[in-house]
């Protein structure tokens, strides 16, 4: 039985501009080697022999190391978008692990740079896990770039590199015409937890998330190869983005029966109608750079970049403005975003 690791290669998220500053053109990538920055703390950097092999390590002022776990919105950030991934391919959510992320912080803490751990052959109750990994320049919070969020939407975008695209894939992603093991791993149908931290370095930062089945190697672990094993637990996307983040709404509350002779209650504004934006134009009509508000409007082999919304063919392509410049659903910082964004009200 062979394990199959998760790549190595860098992802990162749609940013305007690179991490140095910005340009005329919008990029769905960011020149990691512009930032060269300091580690945390104006801290030394050397190469020392770890538990889990060599690794980029920062020695603190003290000589000794800290760990910078996620806080509760990072987990939160973490879990929303994980499992809304994952219910557009079909497969149930995962759970927090505090010991698959302690462990995850403990090895990633003192990183710069990335390299990846032995987590399969961890012991439980840390492993055995799958692992991704995300590098960023810097933080930039108003498009995701180096946060929680931004990482998962990178692993995430190669589904894009799916042999017959997102939704029609037939070999569980196992051979994509690029790297596809991020995206696979956070998907895999056998996981059932995971746990993610940071670096204490933040120029540059480095992500970590692990995927967990049980506390035994096996076909459910993530990326494990065995013949069909991919088409089994990596399911084509099913449903949207939107459907799988749509909240239900609360029960309206029970309105008091108005005393005799009371005024009576004025007329409620009318409920503004639900817009199909998703559908508003016909699918895979989008070409490179034009609007979009979801990636089934873009063409062959192209995807809506989340921040910049436009289509695009991988990270590293770059669009001129007008750029959208959302930060999350419905958080964009182009007034026109979405009611005219595509060309037209869309019923609105």
């Amino acid at each position: 039985m062979a394990v199959a690791t998760a790549t190595i290669a860098l992802t990162i998220a749609c940013v305007a501009g690179s991490a140095a500053g910005q340009h005329d053109k919008g990029t769905c990538s960011a020149n990691h080697d512009q930032i060269k920055g300091s580690v945390l703390l104006q801290a030394r950097k050397e190469k020392i022999r770890t538990g889990f092999g060599t690794a980029d390590v920062t020695e603190l002022d003290e000589g000794t190391l800290t760990m910078r776990s996620a806080t509760a919105e990072e987990k939160k950030a973490f879990l929303d978008w994980t499992n809304s991934y994952r219910c557009m391919h079909g497969v149930a959510p995962v759970a927090w692990s505090d010991d698959v992320a302690a462990n995850a912080a403990k090895y990633i803490g003192p990183m710069t740079s990335m390299e990846h751990s032995d987590s399969y052959n961890l012991r439980p109750p840390a492993g055995p896990a799958g692992e991704n990994l995300y590098w960023a320049s810097a933080v930039d919070k108003s498009s995701n770039f180096g946060t929680a969020a931004g990482a998962v939407q990178a692993w995430y975008s190669e589904v894009n590199y799916c042999r017959g695209g997102p939704t029609r894939f037939t070999d569980g992603c196992e051979r994509g015409t690029k790297s596809t093991g991020h995206f696979t791993a956070m998907i895999w149908k056998g996981v059932k937890s995971i746990g993610c931290a940071f670096s204490n370095s933040v120029k540059p930062i480095v992500i970590i998330c692990r995927y967990k089945a049980g506390d035994k190697l096996n076909l459910d672990t993530p990326n494990m190869k065995s013949t069909g094993n991919y088409k089994l637990q990596v399911l084509p996307a099913s449903k949207t983005l939107q459907q799988c983040t749509t909240s239900t709404p609360a029960p309206a509350p029970v309105k008091p029966t108005p005393a005799p002779n009371s005024k009576r209650a004025p007329t409620p504004a009318p409920t503004p109608a639900i817009v199909d934006y998703e559908h508003c134009v016909p699918a895979r009509s989008r070409k490179k750079c034009e609007h979009c508000t979801h990636s089934s409007q873009c063409g062959s082999s192209m995807y809506c970049c989340p921040y910049m919304k436009l289509c695009v063919q991988s990270s590293s392509t770059s669009c001129y403005p007008p750029i959208a410049g959302c930060k999350g659903e419905g958080k964009c910082s182009d007034p026109a975003f979405p009611k005219t964004w595509l060309g037209k009200t869309c019923g609105a």
